[in-house]
């Protein structure tokens, strides 16, 4: 991955751009570093014993008066624990999904303040793969109550690389997809809808500036 990301530098010629792998919990740059740290449906997949640990390598990272923003996956209520153990659901970004009030404490724990956490009302239901409609959350937001597919929505949709019918022939597959998951998972834990368990949001926050 790190390979094809400087690959991508290289064509993009982008030289003031740097990728490294650390753990996210001890990431190997010096403290006061960044201005701002973003984080895009990543920390719903660390054990819960290490998410304050990751908030706080992140307030290690700022420098005061730096923000975080992050969108990820949260829970609205207290998972089961046979959702909390589905493998489908993990890697769905929901069955290690905290609570709202989890990830404001963990905020607040690591030092962090003006936390804004923000529902975006996503659909969650959408985003249920092609191939055995186990759910993937961490794909482009699409408000309930739209038909937009993200699968299909991510080829950008340009007219002219569709065949005469074809664009309607991918919406059409991707809405039974959709249909299949959720009716799977409702045989399998009961769950008709995961709106009513978990949802997507956007969080901010600040490092204060030292007094």
């Amino acid at each position: 991955m790190i390979d094809r990301a400087n690959a991508n530098k290289c064509l993009a010629n982008a030289p003031n751009v740097e990728f490294i792998e650390s753990p996210i919990t001890s990431i190997t740059l010096p403290g006061d570093t960044a201005d701002c740290i973003i984080s895009n449906c990543v920390i719903n997949l660390v054990p819960v014993e290490d998410k304050q640990l990751a908030f706080n390598e992140i307030f290690r990272l700022l420098k005061p008066g730096g923000r975080v923003a992050v969108s990820d996956i949260l829970a609205r209520k207290e998972l089961t624990d046979e959702m909390k153990k589905d493998m489908a659901l993990y890697v769905g970004c929901i069955a290690g999904a905290s609570q709202v009030s989890e990830y404001d404490e963990f905020l607040k724990n690591a030092g962090f303040k003006d936390i804004v956490i923000v529902d975006s009302k996503s659909d969650l239901n959408v985003y249920h793969t092609v191939t055995d409609g186990e759910p993937s959350c961490c794909g482009a937001d699409s408000p309930k109550g739209q038909d937009e597919v993200p699968a299909c929505r991510s080829q950008e949709m340009e007219q002219s690389s569709y065949a005469p019918g074809e664009q309607e022939s991918c919406l059409q597959s991707q809405t039974s997809s959709t249909a299949d998951g959720t009716s799977r998972l409702a045989n399998r834990l009961g769950i008709t809808d995961l709106n009513e368990w978990a949802g997507s949001f956007q969080v901010y926050a600040v490092k204060p500036v030292a007094s």
